[in-house]
């Protein structure tokens, strides 16, 4: 059964995680030791893909929105705490998906019944999503600078607001 609390999860694993990277990126200290466990939650939820969810009435994709846009909004929040510049790119970005989480929490407030993940995700999308992960977890591994870090730690976050929408409203 796919465990909509992976994505849940991820997005609160998602909030300390951040919050070391503009840590270690204003103290320019080692970036080895950041966690990867959001993305290990986020490759559970996707290697369930193809299975009934264990959320019949919604209350996990609800947390599991909140939680991706609490990740969403402190990296807004730690950027503005901190000298740290986001691309004016990035937070359009980063804004359209807290924008699009918040439709996705509407859309699922309307809904009595839901799908199966597999009937949500195509598997080419399953596929690029479990890729984007997995690159991500060695990106971050790989990264010698904070900025590096944040950069694919973002991008990763991004893609796990994404999925938070389509598991939650389609």
């Amino acid at each position: 059964m796919a465990n909509i609390s992976d994505l849940v999860d991820a997005g609160k694993g998602f909030v300390p995680v951040i919050q070391d990277i503009f840590k270690i990126w204003t103290t320019s200290g080692d970036t080895s030791q950041v966690s990867t466990a959001p993305l290990d939650k986020l490759s559970q939820l996707i290697n369930e893909t193809g299975e009934q969810t264990d959320d019949p009435n919604g209350i996990q994709r609800g947390k599991a929105i909140e939680a991706m846009s609490d990740a969403l909004t402190e990296v807004i929040t730690q950027a503005a705490q901190s000298s740290v510049a986001l691309a004016p790119v990035t937070v359009r970005e980063i804004n359209n998906e807290c924008d699009a989480l918040q439709t996705a929490l509407g859309l699922l407030a309307e809904r009595e019944t839901f799908q199966p993940i597999a009937q949500l995700l195509p598997s080419a999308e399953i596929d690029h999503v479990r890729q984007e992960i997995a690159d991500a977890k060695n990106a971050i591994q790989n990264r010698q600078t904070a900025k590096d870090v944040l950069d694919t730690t973002v991008d990763v976050l991004i893609v796990a607001a994404e999925i938070a929408i389509k598991v939650a409203a389609l």
